[in-house]
């Protein structure tokens, strides 16, 4: 579900602060879009996008050194969604979450995806069928803990930077929603 609304922005993003905290300490940076899932009225899961304006960087420009001639697709940000903060307590919830994210993105005329994530998570989408292709040469300007106090960046294996072809995931994610029974 699209939080739409200041409240349902908070709740969301009050799940992935105490999540983030429990696991990681400080607080991650808000994000513009957020969609959320809810079991008996609580948040059990997450996903955000940010989309980059004209003149505008995407926060993960900041955290890696990218060469763009070197990025699996052109790196032309008015079609690349940068996704982050997901996060689900519930099994199943996160495929639909992730289906949900792909398909608002590529309504917003967005083709491509950035993330950065560590390979337990890669394993997982690749679970779901999704294809992420790293960006070579993209380096981790952040050692140790970050400036909101995360220690995400400074817990072995180190993230690294993705990309991947929104449509192609997309289809892939709504087949594993299909063969889970979903809609």
């Amino acid at each position: 579900m699209l939080a739409q609304d200041v409240r349902d922005r908070r709740r969301a993003l009050a799940f992935v602060r105490r999540h983030v905290r429990q696991l990681y300490g400080g607080i991650p940076p808000p994000a513009q879009i957020f969609f959320y899932a809810e079991h008996r009225r609580r948040i059990c899961g997450t996903i955000a996008l940010d989309f980059a304006g004209r003149g505008e960087k995407f926060l993960l420009e900041s955290i890696y050194g990218i060469d763009y001639d070197r990025t699996p697709w052109p790196f032309e940000r008015e079609k690349i969604a940068q996704f982050s903060r997901w996060w689900t307590t519930r099994p199943g919830i996160g495929v639909h979450l992730m289906y949900a994210a792909h398909a608002y993105a590529l309504g917003q005329g967005k083709r491509f995806g950035i993330v950065e994530v560590k390979p337990r998570i890669v394993a997982r989408v690749e679970e779901f069928g999704m294809t992420l292709v790293k960006v070579a040469g993209a380096i981790l300007q952040i050692k140790g803990e970050s400036s909101r106090g995360e220690r995400y960046y400074a817990i072995p294996p180190a993230p690294q930077l993705y990309m991947f072809a929104l449509r192609a995931n997309a289809a892939a994610l709504a087949r594993s929603i299909s063969l889970q029974g979903g809609p």
